[in-house]
């Protein structure tokens, strides 16, 4: 008996002793969107947090999904919960209206602090929710990831084609709804992204009435794109369906593929999408030129959020380490997108892909193919390849002058750099659109900012214009025709059986 007794005993420490040994390792549980980070920096989160915090291991769990809104209805069934995820800015504002999120403290947030653009960083401040009855800022809420405008990628030699011209630039919305590009224009399948062009067409006239770089035009036209009264909805909705009888079709993803194959010529682009479509273009020599059009648009922003109960040290910890320049540069180059980060990185990293930098680490690249080619028809290949590229950064290369210090402040001694003209109104300006531009672009609301429901009335009015569901002046018209057509018949019909009967008593008589 006491052998058993001293067996138990020992059975019980050995338990004991392993459980206190094993140390429980904390995991960042994260959620973004599809394809929208280079999953090599997860790993080095983990080492970089060890560094900073005195050797400790945590773990992580990384999920995608599809939209804002399949994120949002993921969060609100309560079955999985996450640490941080990156919507889109009007779903920030939703989940911070609703109380769904935790705030951020943001003294911990010193690298995020440091290195967000101050263009960035008062936009965010600027945005106010009201939350139980107090109104916040995004920047408690929200720490910005990618950013950029919602404008029109197009082939201007398919469009020149059609109008017999030499050149076609897109400047205004109108272009979509113009007979000549008819079945040649795609837009986006999102109830958000297409509300916006709808709202902007139907209050044209009232935009046109104030000049675009007005400091009062970003007010407009920021309302103007948050209009969700039951008329503005009509009136968005007509636009609409006026748009879809002149477009090839709607879509998600595929647009920035179909035009680069020259399915379409004209679609409606996020800018970090129509950079990789442009990017996808040069490589078969077609030209795409991406604008946001005069009358105006949206400045958008994905930003990283705290669901209600989340590790907040982890999550703030993340954040700081994305902000980091070198690991936002990583993230720019995979993704193609904007980062919200500055510094030397960045900026370095711009004037190598479009600046004069750029030309010349393209002759240095030739110059070691050269050098390290083996073969003659290597040597011939490489030396011609070299010869190019020399012409091109001495004789055919311009550039022109370009100041980012509203978006780089004093994080980089000079913002000024010069550009190779040929990626103007392309990759450059694209991912860096100038004040003037920004000063036409709207930040998007969550429909329901103002009153409860109409997020549900906007959504009603988009599946009806993807069903091609009549207006109900429409049906009453169709249904009078169907009876007026009914009725001819039938009154034509009774007078040849009347015309017959007379001739036939006419006959008996």
């Amino acid at each position: 008996m006491r052998k058993i007794f001293l067996t138990f005993i020992l059975i019980c420490s050995l338990f004991l002793v392993t459980s206190c040994s094993k140390k429980e390792v904390r995991v960042i549980r994260i959620y973004n969107c599809v394809d929208y980070i280079d999953e090599d920096v997860l790993d080095e989160f983990v080492t970089w947090f060890a560094d900073r915090h005195d050797g400790e291991e945590i773990d992580y769990i990384y999920d995608t999904f599809e939209t804002p809104e399949s994120m949002y209805n993921t969060l609100r069934t309560g079955k999985t919960t996450y640490d941080l995820c990156c919507p889109s800015d009007y779903m920030i504002q939703k989940m911070i209206r609703e109380d769904r999120v935790d705030k951020f403290d943001r003294s911990k947030l010193d690298i995020y602090n440091e290195y967000c653009s101050p263009y960035i960083m008062n936009l965010f401040d600027e945005q106010k929710v009201t939350v139980n009855g107090v109104e916040v800022c995004w920047s408690d809420y929200a720490a910005c990831y990618m950013w950029g405008t919602l404008g029109l990628i197009y082939n201007p030699e398919m469009l020149a084609e059609q109008l017999d011209l030499a050149d076609y630039d897109v400047t205004s919305w109108n272009d979509l709804n113009r007979p000549e590009f008819k079945n040649m224009v795609s837009l986006k399948d999102s109830v958000r992204d297409s509300y916006c062009v709808g709202a902007v067409l139907a209050y044209q006239d009232e935009l046109k009435a104030l000049d675009n770089t007005d400091p009062a035009y970003n007010a407009l036209i920021t309302d103007v794109i948050n209009r969700a009264d039951d008329a503005s909805i009509e009136l968005v909705s007509n636009e609409l369906r006026k748009l879809k009888g002149n477009i090839y079709g709607l879509e998600v993803d595929s647009g920035k593929g179909d035009i680069v194959t020259g399915k379409i010529a004209m679609n409606l682009a996020w800018s970090g999408d129509a950079v990789y479509s442009i990017d996808l273009a040069e490589e078969e020599d077609i030209e795409l030129r991406y604008n946001v059009p005069q009358e105006g648009g949206n400045v958008w922003f994905d930003g990283w959020i705290m669901p209600k109960g989340a590790d907040k040290e982890l999550a703030e910890e993340f954040v700081n380490f994305l902000s980091q320049p070198e690991i936002a540069a990583k993230n720019m180059e995979y993704i193609g997108y904007t980062s919200s980060i500055v510094g030397e990185d960045i900026f370095t990293l711009i004037d190598e892909w479009y600046g004069r930098a750029g030309n010349e680490l393209y002759v240095e690249e030739c110059e070691e193919a050269l050098a390290n080619a083996t073969t003659e028809k290597e040597k011939e290949e490489a030396q011609e390849a070299l010869d190019e590229a020399i012409d091109y950064r001495d004789n055919v290369a311009e550039y022109e002058t370009f100041d980012l210090s509203y978006f780089f402040g004093d994080s980089v001694d000079d913002a000024t750099i010069e550009i190779d003209t040929s990626y103007i109104d392309r990759q450059f300006t694209t991912q860096y659109p100038d004040e003037e531009t920004l000063n036409r672009c709207g930040v998007f609301s969550d429909f329901d900012f103002k009153e409860v429901g109409r997020n549900e009335k906007v959504l009603e009015m988009w599946i009806n214009v993807k069903a091609n569901k009549a207006s109900l002046a429409l049906i009453i018209s169709l249904c009078a025709f169907v009876l007026l057509a009914v009725g001819f018949y039938l009154y034509t019909k009774r007078s040849y059986f009347a015309r017959k009967r007379r001739l036939k008593n006419s006959k008996t008589k």
